[in-house]
């Protein structure tokens, strides 16, 4: 177990360009090293040294062990690394005690992913190293077992790759299944910006507005002997994460999930949520009933992001959604629940809307939007719809040559002179095109058409 424990997580690697055009790893590098599910982390932002994070292992609650189910990435202005937390919840188990925000994420019951936790109380077990994936309470208080261990992840974890500085994971840009992290558009005085998609049926896009306004000195300076995580504090624990609502006439609206937010009903966000007035932390923990009580709008799998630094456009890509139902269906709740206003409930199905607006919807779309004048305003549409060519609902006229499903990575590849390169990258399932075609990267020159059309390379 304890090899599959330190197989999990993020290995930095260098590689060096050697003069025949190849790159090379370098396996004696100091810059080699890697992150696992065992590696003690930071954590920073709101939830840092709260009450929720605290354990027997860190009864202050502002350390925690590992980093689990990476899955995309990001990167910062400022030259550090994001690795994001995806399908986690699957790794613990909690068969007693459990909170609204165990159940809304999916912490599990019975057994874990792996069965960590079954290798508890092993004579080799050093600092309960498989304990702690029990988060079933045992003790007194918190800091007398693991019932807070869950909820030190769900995060992105911030690395400097140029030193063995300890990871620390930005609370501030919320806890749920994080696909990846992307900047936005830099503009010198103004906040920085992040996108971050929740990567199941139903779920919601994200971004983080940082308190700090943006400043040049901070910016990368390769090779460089600098505190890179000193900025990153600056830039992400202190900041204003909103969740996105997409209407259908094409505007969209960014959704304060702060404890002062009014939700749908009225009440305020630290009201619905039964918590404190200001309790940050506490909205951060539950982040996904906190988007699901300001009418956030379930997504097609939210994946990877992109953005046109010159235009600063954001593309996201939405891969597919076989619980997506018809228009005039009702949606069905998980957990048991009636309705999504409940707390621990999240979309088992939900019906067809503007973004999103094919039922079973297997082929998967790109989205884009431009931001407003403000923080809270977007105008939003379609890029281009995944389709078989022979599909009734090929929107967006594919051909034999560039029909694709299942979009899931995504890169802007800045070219200069407005003819950047969008490139798509494919996980497809969906029988029509894999008749056709295996998976594939397209290129798209998104500046050159009103109705893009995705080209292989």
């Amino acid at each position: 177990m304890r090899t599959e424990i330190n197989a999990h997580g993020v290995t930095i690697v260098e590689m060096k360009k050697a003069g025949n055009g190849r790159w090379r790893h370098m396996p004696n590098s100091s810059y080699n090293r890697r992150y696992t599910s065992a590696t003690e982390m930071k954590l920073g932002g709101p939830v840092a040294g709260s009450d929720y994070v605290k354990t027997k292992y860190s009864p202050d609650g502002t350390r925690t062990r590992g980093t689990n189910n990476n899955c995309a990435n990001g990167y910062t202005p400022w030259g550090t690394y994001l690795t994001c937390e995806e399908n986690w919840p699957g790794y613990f188990i909690k068969d007693a005690g459990r909170e609204m925000d165990d159940n809304r994420i999916g912490i599990s019951e019975g057994r874990g992913r792996y069965g960590w936790e079954t290798a508890a109380g092993d004579a080799s077990e050093v600092d309960d190293e498989f304990t702690r994936f029990n988060a079933t309470p045992t003790g007194n208080s918190a800091t007398d077992d693991y019932r807070n261990e869950p909820r030190t992840f769900g995060y992105i974890v911030e690395i400097d790759p140029y030193t063995g500085a300890r990871a620390v994971k930005r609370t501030a840009l919320g806890r749920f299944r994080h696909e990846g992290c992307w900047p936005g558009k830099l503009v010198e005085g103004e906040p920085v910006v992040f996108y971050s998609g929740h990567d199941s049926r139903n779920e919601y896009i994200y971004k983080f507005v940082s308190d700090a306004v943006w400043d040049p000195a901070d910016a990368n300076r390769p090779g460089a002997n600098y505190d890179r995580l000193a900025i990153g504090a600056k830039y992400m624990d202190k900041g204003t994460l909103y969740v996105a609502r997409f209407n259908a006439d094409g505007s969209g609206e960014w959704l304060p999930l702060t404890p002062d937010a009014q939700t749908q009903d009225g009440r305020t966000l630290a009201q619905a949520l039964n918590l404190s007035a200001n309790d940050l932390a506490g909205v951060i923990i539950n982040t996904c009933d906190a988007a699901d009580l300001m009418g956030a709008t379930p997504m097609d799998r939210p994946e990877w992001g992109a953005v046109d630094p010159a235009s600063g456009d954001v593309y996201m890509t939405l891969t597919n959604n076989s619980d997506r139902t018809a228009e005039d269906t009702a949606a069905t709740y998980t957990n048991g629940g009636s309705d999504i206003d409940e707390l621990g409930v999240g979309y088992g199905t939900a019906p067809t809307n503007a973004p999103n607006p094919r039922a079973d919807n297997s082929a998967g779309q790109v989205i884009r939007w431009r931001e407003g004048g403000d923080a809270t305003r977007f105008d939003w549409e379609v890029f281009v719809f995944g389709a078989a060519v022979n599909d009734a609902d090929n929107y967006s006229g594919l051909t034999e040559l560039n029909q694709f499903a299942s979009p899931d990575g995504l890169h802007y590849d800045d070219r200069g002179d407005e003819q950047g390169i969008l490139w798509i990258q494919t996980d497809n399932g969906y029988d029509n095109v894999t008749d056709y075609t295996n998976d594939q990267v397209l290129a798209v020159v998104p500046r050159t058409s009103a109705r893009p059309r995705a080209t292989p390379p």
